[in-house]
């Protein structure tokens, strides 16, 4: 219960857990702690780890219960982000055919997460008719994608008519310049039905849109064919060389360059068309074999051959690859979307070169570079499986050093400190770069520290003071981490020398917390008469520190009311009350005030 008030859910959760049967008016509170554990390592990105805490949560509770029906609907979330798509449906159905959760926006939402997992197993005539079910509620959270994706369900399932219609529904609800996706895919399905006025019509969006929107150098690729079906082709070369000009793409650049080269081919300019094609044969890449057979046949056709060996011959291997080359070249191009910094897209070229080559030469380095994909944009859990998925395959060098400190650090994030512990560990024993051993004792000292891990802590808070940084903050935290080891281990009088070395610094976070143990210590051993006067000492120094301070005024009034002072004390009570503002979720201020308030009532 101490836990839980303090809003420390992990060991409300391991308190619980050594309780070999509960009690009926524990199940409550027992319930929400695995909850509010379970949404913390939500929010870092920790989904598998959630679920059996989802599970707990519910389990002492009836399936109609709310509390019950939202622990299950977060639960079906979890397994969702981990792709197991099948056992998140089969909680959304007992939800849905429940009615669960009506009025919150999870209720709201069950419709739509269904659809989702239907959309991901390439169900797209269920997930269409879950997609319009939930646009038949309240859409107002997801309408904009729920009816884009009704329109892809038509779109991949050939009904391109039906899912031209459906994109230029979802552009006028949703008008956005640089969402090009919905006017990406209704141009492509217009050229599908072979109507490239329409195509030109939805694809010319892009001119409005700005060149870092998603899509962009697609829609300017696609309008570029859709001008040369209709033979405008200087509204053609206008677009392609924009496309040129704005990507980053290696691919679309060789597209765009072979498009150049057939439309100057077919004005009778062929040097020119030659020299886009010899750019495309100078990128390599797929795109390579076909600018040098259109290069061959203009030459042919000027019965120039000895021009054309002379060519070939300067090219070297680039004219005759080995599938070891082929396939170096496939890497190489996805390697350059990654290293572009179009991190969105490098995940799927990435992924299709890994899905090409099961054996692949260049695996590991691929993985690695998919990790750093995903761990830009915010996957925590996939980008640790490809780091550590790249380790295993052999990746070494300063690349497999890079992969272990970040699966070391994106453990820590995620909440899993004994997983980045060895991790650290691992760093420590092997790193060859000065910083990164200075990261791994830094980070030892934090994983131990946050796992409960009170003996290694100290061991590790001893090395990183050893390390003599000259880092203030990092000297303080470490011999903040050494007095709550201590405290921990029962090592009081060790601790409170600390704590009294830290409090001379109030207005740091470490310094008002030792601050307000060193008050709350004076309080338990009975020693009320300083305690005003410290507490008024904190309050002069503890500049922006504003949770320990409120939290050494609750001690004041504590002692005011173990002294008879009541009135004094409800005044403490009331002024943090009226005074104070919670600084986050985890903030128990004002439930502690609250539940002392009333005890001065009765």
């Amino acid at each position: 219960m101490i836990a839980l008030q303090n809003h420390d859910y992990e060991a409300a959760v391991a308190a619980y857990d050594n309780i070999e049967e509960l009690e009926p008016r524990m199940m409550s509170n027992y319930m929400k702690a695995y909850l509010l554990r379970a949404r913390e390592l939500m929010e870092n990105g920790s989904w598998r780890a959630a679920v059996p805490h989802l599970k707990a949560a519910a389990y002492y509770s009836p399936r109609r219960d709310g509390f019950n029906q939202l622990a299950r609907f977060y639960e079906a979330e979890a397994l969702y982000r981990d792709g197991k798509y099948q056992d998140a449906r089969a909680i959304l159905t007992d939800l849905y055919n429940l009615q669960a959760l009506r009025g919150r926006k999870e209720g709201n939402l069950i419709t739509y997460n269904m659809a989702y997992t239907y959309f991901k197993e390439e169900d797209y005539e269920r997930a269409q008719r879950w997609f319009q079910s939930y646009l038949e509620g309240d859409p107002s959270v997801q309408g904009a994608d729920a009816e884009t994706r009704i329109a892809d369900c038509y779109f991949l399932r050939g009904d391109y008519v039906t899912a031209v219609a459906a994109y230029e529904r979802q552009m006028t609800d949703y008008p956005d310049p640089d969402n090009l996706y919905p006017a990406y895919r209704a141009g492509v399905a217009s050229g599908l039905t072979g109507d490239n006025q329409r195509k030109v019509h939805f694809l010319e969006a892009a001119k409005l849109a700005s060149p870092s929107a998603p899509y962009y150098g697609e829609s300017l690729y696609e309008l570029g064919r859709a001008y040369v079906a209709l033979k405008d082709n200087d509204d053609a070369v206008r677009a392609f060389r924009t496309l040129r000009s704005t990507t980053q793409d290696p691919a679309l650049e060789c597209r765009a360059l072979l498009e150049l080269g057939m439309i100057a081919r077919n004005d009778g300019k062929g040097d020119e068309a030659i020299g886009y094609y010899k750019q495309v044969v100078e990128k390599g890449g797929d795109y390579a074999d076909d600018a040098l057979l259109a290069i061959e046949s203009i030459y042919r056709t000027r019965e120039d051959p000895e021009a054309y060996l002379a060519y070939v011959n300067s090219l070297g291997s680039k004219a005759n690859r080995t599938e070891a080359q082929k396939e170096e070249v496939y890497f190489s191009s996805a390697e350059q979307v990654y290293l572009s910094g179009d991190y969105s897209k490098a995940i799927g070229t990435l992924q299709a070169y890994l899905e090409k080559y099961p054996k692949a030469a260049y695996g590991a380095k691929a993985r690695f570079y998919l990790a750093e994909c995903y761990r830009i944009n915010g996957n925590r859990e996939q980008a640790a499986d490809l780091y550590l998925a790249a380790m295993d395959q052999g990746l070494d060098g300063a690349l497999s050093e890079s992969a272990l400190v970040q699966y070391a650090l994106l453990n820590f994030d995620m909440g899993n400190f004994g997983k980045a512990y060895g991790a650290f560990l691992k760093v420590k024993e092997t790193a060859k770069m000065e910083a990164n051993s200075k990261l791994a004792v830094i980070g030892l000292m934090r994983s131990a520290f946050k796992a409960r891990q009170w003996d290694d802590a100290f061991v590790c808070a001893r090395d990183v003071m050893d390390l003599k940084s000259g880092d203030a903050a990092l000297e303080r935290e470490a011999l903040y981490v050494r007095a709550k080891s201590y405290m921990s281990t029962s090592r009081r009088d060790l601790a409170l020398a600390d704590f009294r070395t830290l409090s001379a610094d109030p207005s740091t976070s470490e310094g008002a917390e030792a601050a307000y143990l060193l008050i709350q210590d004076q309080y338990d051993r009975g020693s009320f008469d300083d305690i005003p006067e410290e507490v008024f000492a904190f309050s002069a120094k503890a500049a922006g520190q504003n949770y320990w301070l409120a939290k050494a005024f609750i001690v004041l009034g504590d002692t005011y009311a173990e002294r008879g002072e009541l009135t004094q004390a409800r005044a403490t009570f009331e002024s943090i009350r009226d005074g104070y503002t919670a600084e986050g979720p985890q903030d128990d201020v004002l439930d502690q005030v609250e539940l002392r308030l009333r005890k001065l009532q009765k």
